[in-house]
């Protein structure tokens, strides 16, 4: 009888760990895919889009959270149009607060109805910004070798993201700071935080990041002027040529980072700017240390992995001369 006892005591303490057990983690689900279009010399991206059953294309652009329209897409599409309580600013001096509703919006085999988009001043040879609005509740992965996005699931094992072949892969701490992606990066033997940018050309760095940290001289041999910084004479911008900048273990040589003013300090503005592309500065906000522009990015292959707060970066997919969508891809320096 004691041991009978002693039996149901040992199987009603396993009981409820058994019960709560948690389950074990799923595969990587791919939801979508979508081919992108590089601009002829790689430095850009653009993403086909459906608006209201109208095709167009917009620009790929990690560098802003919130998508937007052009004005001249709004007006093309005789979209409604509302004020709202964010301002967009433009080079020029022009400025919005202008919302518009997109019944149906549709890229790859992804819909989403009724979406807001902030209309941005003035034109552009795109119908908007693809920002990261659309992507962040999931995983996105980049192949700049093949211009391919690829969306999946955050439902998936920890770590257990790599479905593609590389000889290496870097792993680097991720997180969603001010609407920007903002990994910790080495450059030149320093730990820094960068952005993502799909949506620059270039890789940028600001002045006073130059000066203090590398001790850079501008305008010295190595760092020479560039040119002016948005057609402002008394502002000047400079280019130099860093030995290493390492994602982890993948180690990208002779980056070009262009040094440019830190004009959002200067001028201590706190709502979202526009020139080209839509940026959103909150009350904390500065310019980056490091900018990661299409210069650098074209090389890889990068997954974000939203949920985990890491991305994991491997040498992009070799691919011919002429790219998968029949536009040509720069071979990597």
């Amino acid at each position: 009888m004691r041991i009978g006892i002693q039996a149901a005591m040992a199987a009603a303490l396993l009981w409820p760990a058994c019960a709560v057990a948690a389950p074990a983690c799923g595969p990587l689900q791919q939801l979508n895919q979508v081919q992108l279009q590089a601009r002829s010399d790689g430095r850009q991206e653009f993403i086909p889009v459906s608006i209201n059953g109208t095709e167009k294309i917009f620009l790929f652009d990690t560098g802003t959270f919130i998508s937007t329209l052009t004005r001249a897409a709004v007006e093309e599409l005789k979209l409604p149009v509302r004020q709202g309580n964010i301002t967009l600013y433009s080079t020029r001096g022009e400025q919005s607060r202008d919302q518009t509703l997109v019944k149906d919006f549709i890229y790859g085999k992804r819909r989403a109805s009724d979406s807001e988009f902030l209309v941005v001043p003035g034109a552009d040879t795109a119908a908007g910004l693809f920002g990261l609005d659309f992507v962040n509740r999931y995983d996105m992965d980049l192949d700049f070798g093949t211009d391919m996005l690829r969306v999946f699931s955050q439902d998936h094992c920890e770590g257990g993201v790599l479905y593609w072949q590389a000889p290496v892969v870097g792993v680097v701490p991720m997180r969603l700071l001010n609407g920007h992606i903002t990994v910790k990066v080495s450059l030149d033997g320093h730990e820094i935080d960068a952005i993502i940018d799909t949506g620059a050309t270039d890789s940028a760095m600001s002045a006073d990041t130059a000066r203090f940290l590398y001790r850079l001289e501008l305008g010295a041999a190595g760092t020479e002027v560039a040119g002016d910084f948005a057609g402002d004479p008394n502002e000047k911008i400079y280019q130099h040529r860093f030995d290493n900048l390492a994602f982890g273990d993948i180690q990208v040589k002779n980056a070009q980072v262009t040094i440019i003013p830190d004009l959002v300090n200067k001028r201590g503005e706190r709502q979202q700017q526009a020139g080209n592309r839509a940026k959103l500065y909150g009350d904390e906000m500065k310019l980056p240390e490091l900018i990661i522009g299409m210069n650098v990015l074209r090389k890889l292959h990068i997954y974000v992995a939203f949920g985990e707060q890491r991305m994991y970066v491997s040498p992009a997919t070799p691919v011919p001369a002429a790219a998968a969508n029949g536009m040509p891809v720069p071979a990597a320096q």
